[in-house]
Order: structure tokens, then sequence, then C-alpha cells
């Protein structure tokens, strides 16, 4: 398994946008504007990953906005759901995977945020990964993915362990797959969520993010086996 690769490379055709800061706060809501006596600055999207989106964009549409902003990136979407991922970030055999995520306030509380992990052919039409997301009203699910299709592994699911969405605040909840050699576990904030058994699911692969359409997110960390 290889280390993280603080960069980020897009596909062809797609278009990451920069944005002007805003101060980031991860245990309370962020100040408005007015309220932010820095002046804004650019903020540069990483360089060398890679994005692919669910579906094409209308003409003229930004895909999203994914910038760096310490600690992390900040992403924001628009029309369409996308991954992100750094192809030479790869895990085997048995890993650990983690992230930090701070959820902002959204009309699009149905939409799931997450990672990604056993992921191939990510450029190809044969893209294969499975996805483990949280969304705003505090349920999970795991997917997985081959070309364009979608088997749901676990359905949508309410745990009071996710913290929900609040209407003027961002919400931190950390992600955890454990990959063993028998079963994959799944984890919110330290709790298991739920296990599968690990026979018939490919998990070698890339490894990164999931998010879907309208999410407004911080990334404060993205770990392989701790690193």
């Amino acid at each position: 398994m290889k280390k993280l690769v603080a960069c980020l490379m897009f596909a062809s055709l797609v278009t990451v946008v920069s944005a002007p800061a805003q101060e980031h706060q991860h245990d309370a809501a962020p100040k408005k504007a007015a309220e932010t006596k820095a002046p804004a600055k650019e903020l540069k999207p990483p360089a060398d990953w890679k994005l692919r989106l669910d579906k094409p964009l209308a003409p003229g549409k930004e895909p999203l906005s994914f910038v760096e902003m310490a600690p992390g990136w900040h992403v924001t979407t628009n029309s369409s759901a996308a991954i992100l991922y750094h192809p030479a970030r790869s895990a085997k055999g048995s890993f650990t995977i983690e992230s930090e995520m701070f959820l902002f306030s959204t009309e699009h509380i149905h939409e799931g945020y997450g990672v990604i992990f056993g992921g191939s052919d990510l450029e190809g039409p044969n893209q294969a990964y499975i996805y483990f997301l949280l969304r705003g009203d505090g349920q999970f699910i795991v997917k997985r993915r081959a070309g364009d299709a979608t088997e749901t592994l676990v359905p949508w699911t309410p745990s009071t362990v996710i913290l929900p969405m609040k209407p003027d605040a961002n919400v931190k909840n950390a992600l955890k797959v454990v990959v063993g050699a028998e079963t994959i576990d799944f984890f919110a904030n330290g709790e298991k969520l739920t296990s599968l058994a690990r026979k018939g699911i490919v998990t070698d692969g890339v490894v990164g993010l999931r998010i879907n359409h309208g999410i407004n997110i911080h990334v404060s960390s993205l770990k392989l086996d701790g690193k």
C-alpha cells in the first residue's frame, strides 16, 4: 500500500474551480462573509489527483470546487456526484481507511459523502469500487460499482452514532473501514455500524473519496493505515 500523496490530477475535459478563502471552523458555524475581516485570497486545488463525475454536465456548468484548506481539503459539488482519488494511492490485503469529514448545511440532506476502496479502471468503461457513505439525516450505505451499474450491499440504514446535519453549523463525523482477512467492518465515530464477509468482494485497489451532488464538506484527513 502506498503513502498518501497530497496532490490532484484532473481527468481530461474536466476542470476544478478555485474558490476564495472563507474562515473555516470545525466546531462552530462558519462566519458569514461580512463578518470576516481578513481579505479573501485564492485557494488552489491540490495538484495531481483525478476526479470522475457520475454524469456529464450541461455546457457551462462547473463540476465542483476542490481546494486545499489546512487541514485537508474543502469540496463543494454541484449537479453531479464525483469520486476524487490519486491513482497511485492504493491498498491490498488487510488495511484500514480513516477519514474525518465536516458537513455543512445543505438542502441535499439525502445525498451521501464518504470513502471508496478497491478501485480499478477508474478512467475507463469498467470502473469498479466499493463505497461507504454517510448522509445528513444520520444514515449510512455500502454499495459496489461495476461500470455503469451499482449494487447495494447494505441499504441506507439509520444510526444514532452518526451526527445529523445542523441548520447553521458544520457537523463532524469520522468514518473508518477495516478490511481484515475474512471481514470488512464499517465504523462511524468509533462505533461499528455493520460488517460484511470479504469473500466475493474485491477490496484491493485505489482508495479515495466519493462526494454526491449538492454537498459542501471539509475533509480534514484521509488516512490509509494511519498515514
